[in-house]
């Protein structure tokens, strides 16, 4: 029962039926089943000895909130940060428990990834419908970008976009979720079987980059190549795959994938990115331990940050990035562990799994990178099936060895500290480039 509440609390996070049909947003569909499926989660824990087989991620994502919260209260000296911050990031902890306490088997895993890529076909009809056919073009359609006020003249020069409803509401954001269901196809490959594979992993992928293609995001088509490279690396080499994928890359700028929308740094919204960063930076200069607060990256900077990695440090400081990083770490951690000891070749069903989901946090990794999203649930989502994905395959199989989290820490605090220079590097060269 649990697990069927986590998949219609997916379908309501995806679709958002209360603004799909305004009729049904008095009955708040997505909190009641994300309340009843923790509730039933929770209700099962004893007899399935579930907390102590997750008990990581869990600690984790407990040092990731007490630190959000730990940052608020700090920064605006507010004893009701807790509450908000619980409240804002519900969504996002909810989805995330719900998979790690209901993705228990393989069949259960095959179904949640045949849901999310069926889910995004619907978002990409959606699209399809709003931008050829003018249907409800109004809310799903949009020029240039939401943090952006445009003069109606300025505006119809800019590239039409489309966007969802709810967290989608930006189109950067849909192609997010698109990127990551695009890993996801990948469940679906039968080694020798050419037709199969073209029909039922080819024609849903081929849509789903149509889908991105249409929100013209810049960081969803660098996440689709990220997806791309990831499953060509299991069939080819490193550097054939490689070359694959540039090439790919030029295909879609020659195809306009971006709508006009330059990649250059010297850009005036890549210029605007990089004065972000570089405010972050300072951010974290001034406030080292717990940063300047969650959600408050704003109050100090006119935009937001247009980085993920740049966001959490800045809002959350040394200690909630590191918790952050650990999440995606160990997540990544397990499935390369999977790929490597499950079936180096990728021809054992959970090593195909693994390798899947490993492409779409990739691709949401490298689509993150050029946008504020270090609290969005997809990200969750799929650190969640990560871990769901090794302990199922792991209490099978005694030859699967978990991975220590000490080694995997001192990794963690290197890639922290090491991540953070690389992003004042970054702006460095950049301004002097630009001077």
């Amino acid at each position: 029962m649990g697990f069927l509440f986590f998949l219609l609390y997916l379908t309501a996070a995806y679709l958002h039926p209360g603004e799909l049909l305004p009729q049904l947003a008095a009955y708040h569909f997505p909190i009641w089943l994300g309340l009843g499926g923790l509730a039933w989660s929770i209700f099962a824990l004893p007899w399935t000895a579930r907390f102590t087989l997750r008990a990581l991620p869990l600690c984790l994502m407990a040092g990731l909130l007490l630190s959000m919260m730990a940052s608020l209260t700090w920064a605006e000296r507010w004893l009701g940060a807790p509450l908000h911050v619980l409240q804002v990031f519900g969504p996002a902890l909810t989805i995330f428990l719900l998979a790690i306490w209901n993705i228990t088997t393989l069949r259960r895993a095959r179904i949640t990834a045949g849901v999310l890529v069926g889910l995004a076909l619907m978002l990409v009809a959606q699209s399809v419908a709003a931008y050829h056919y003018g249907f409800r073009a109004d809310e799903l359609t949009m020029r240039g970008s939401p943090e952006e006020d445009l003069d109606d003249d300025v505006a119809e020069l800019e590239p039409l976009r489309v966007r969802s409803f709810g967290d989608m509401n930006d189109p950067n954001d849909l192609a997010l979720v698109l990127v990551a269901s695009l890993g996801l196809v990948g469940f679906a490959w039968k080694n020798g079987r050419a037709w199969h594979n073209a029909i039922v992993i080819g024609v849903p992928g081929t849509l789903i980059v149509y889908g991105v293609y249409l929100t013209r995001s810049r960081g969803g088509m660098l996440g689709v190549l990220a997806v791309l490279f990831i499953g060509l690396m299991v069939h080819l080499r490193r550097s054939v795959a490689l070359v694959v994928t540039v090439m790919m890359a030029v295909l879609f700028m020659a195809a306009n994938f971006t709508g006009g929308r330059t990649m250059s740094a010297s850009e005036e919204s890549a210029a605007g990115r990089l004065d972000a960063w570089s405010e972050g930076l300072d951010m974290y200069r001034s406030n080292p331990i717990l940063g300047v607060g969650f959600q408050e990256f704003s109050d100090h900077h006119t935009l937001t940050a247009h980085n993920s990695f740049v966001l959490c440090f800045a809002e959350l400081g040394t200690i909630g990035y590191f918790f952050w990083l650990a999440l995606l770490a160990s997540a990544i951690t397990r499935l390369r562990r999977l790929q490597l000891e499950a079936d180096p070749d990728g021809s054992v069903i959970p090593s195909r799994y693994a390798l899947s989901i490993l492409a779409a946090i990739a691709g949401i990794l490298v689509t993150a990178f050029f946008l504020s999203r270090s609290y969005n649930p997809v990200v969750y989502l799929l650190v969640a099936f990560a871990f769901a994905l090794f302990n199922v395959v792991r209490a099978s199989d005694d030859a699967i060895t978990t991975p220590l989290f000490l080694p995997l820490a001192r990794y963690v605090v290197a890639l922290e500290f090491g991540s953070i220079i690389a992003v004042y590097a970054l702006v460095r060269v950049n301004r002097l480039f630009l001077q």
